[in-house]
């Protein structure tokens, strides 16, 4: 039996944060053009126009997406917290040519859907972002977990303000938009030369 707390004279173990990988405005145009699922393009493209989680986009419902207002309702996203994100210009042209050309004439009420399945899953997703990854020879291991941090770097690199880019990520804390500031040798040398 040990009468003392032998774990009181222990230091923390720090672990270093991992850098987050993104891809760049120019490789997100690339993937864009390379996917060839029609459907996956589309929902694609509205994830690296909102940040949205994918299982927020394979729920999002016809009445979520307000094109008149300009706006994307997330009903109950992490945490059960809903957001509203607005479409910006780029986006709503391209939600209106979803609709009128891709989206299937079907009773579901989903925003993204299969005329098989009547859904668009995340296995689907990812499975097509895989595909056309390995199309491009990127060595890159693209989700579309990835799409959501290449729009939060890329709001972060066009000086959004964190709270922003919090707010629109549906971050409870800001210390976990702060993982967006990815510091590229570029910048450190726009840094250092300021002095």
């Amino acid at each position: 039996m040990v009468d003392r707390d032998v774990t009181l004279n222990l230091e923390a173990i720090q672990f270093q944060q991992k850098e987050r990988v993104y891809l760049s405005q120019e490789e997100m145009t690339q993937l864009i053009a390379a996917i060839d699922h029609d459907i996956v393009r589309y929902a694609v493209i509205v994830m690296v126009n909102t940040g949205l989680r994918v299982s927020e986009l394979c729920h999002l419902l016809m009445t979520d997406v307000d094109l008149k207002n300009r706006v994307i309702r997330v009903r109950q996203g992490k945490g059960n917290k809903d957001r509203s994100i607005p479409i910006s210009d780029r986006l709503l042209i391209e939600l209106h040519t979803y609709l009128e050309k891709y989206r299937p004439l079907m009773e579901t009420t989903r925003f993204f859907a299969t005329s098989k399945t009547g859904t668009l899953s995340r296995q689907t997703i990812n499975h097509e972002l895989e595909n056309t990854t390995r199309k491009l020879g990127w060595d890159k291991h693209v989700t579309a977990h990835i799409l959501r941090h290449s729009f939060a770097t890329a709001l972060v690199q066009n000086n959004a303000p964190l709270p922003a880019v919090q707010k629109l990520m549906g971050h409870s804390d800001l210390r976990v938009t702060s993982l967006y500031i990815h510091q590229n040798m570029a910048q450190l040398q726009q840094a250092v030369n300021l002095i």
